[in-house]
């Protein structure tokens, strides 16, 4: 964000602005890589800005933020413009923009929007449900590798897409995908796999595995895996 800069710290927003949108957007950036429900990053969004050394704006930050994304057009700010958009910080909050904003970079080829973009479709956020929109994104966003999204797409196969459908499910492609997105360390896709080794969805039926799986999750503390474990030893 550094070559986008000068011109504003020159004309009206102090180094102060630019530094803290500069440790928001990391913040941002560092909750997105380690897969965080939004409200953590808010609330560590939030925790930094209440404890910078001194008195600036949300709303300075956010008019910054606009600026760099109407010059740049870089996935990464519009995303976190976005986000601060649909959760009110800085600006009013305004779910139907947020979800513009990451249709745009979705677009532009985002991962991180693409698996955005297909919650904000599937949860009728800023635009009104339809599941198959959501199922395309998911799936973009899983192809380029994304956690999030692979995760998201096991969980349509597994429950038997747009119509969720448990008949129509494919629990051999709800196991591949949840295996791309353990692999990358996502402890919500672990503790699916923990359930698909358990009830041999997909793969065979391999206790010792789902244990495997479970325990991993739990060390993460997903508590979904530790309910999984508990009723596997019941």
């Amino acid at each position: 964000m550094e070559s986008t800069t000068n011109t504003f710290i020159e004309a009206e927003y102090t180094q102060d602005v630019v530094t803290l949108l500069q440790e928001i957007l990391e913040l941002y950036k560092n909750g997105c890589d380690h897969w965080e429900p939004d409200l953590n990053i808010l609330n560590r969004v939030v925790e930094y800005y209440q404890s910078y050394k001194k008195k600036i704006s949300k709303r300075a930050i956010y008019n910054l933020l606009s600026q760099i994304v109407a010059q740049d057009n870089i996935p990464a700010h519009i995303n976190l413009q976005a986000f601060l958009t649909r959760w009110g910080f800085g600006t009013q909050s305004d779910i139907k923009r947020a979800f513009q904003m990451f249709h745009h970079s979705a677009e532009l080829g985002d991962p991180i929007a693409q698996s955005e973009l297909g919650f904000f479709y599937n949860n009728e956020l800023g635009t009104t449900r339809n599941r198959k929109m959501a199922y395309i994104w998911y799936k973009r966003s899983a192809e380029q590798g994304y956690p999030l999204g692979q995760s998201n797409l096991a969980y349509w196969y597994l429950t038997g897409g747009c119509r969720v459908d448990v008949e129509k499910s494919n629990g051999k492609k709800a196991f591949y995908w949840y295996s791309k997105a353990s692999a990358a360390g996502l402890a919500s896709a672990e503790a699916r796999l923990g359930l698909l080794f358990q009830k041999g969805i997909g793969t065979m039926q391999d206790k010792h595995e789902a244990l495997r799986y479970y325990r991993k999750a739990i060390k993460q503390q997903n508590e979904n895996a530790r309910v999984g474990l508990e009723w596997m030893m019941f």
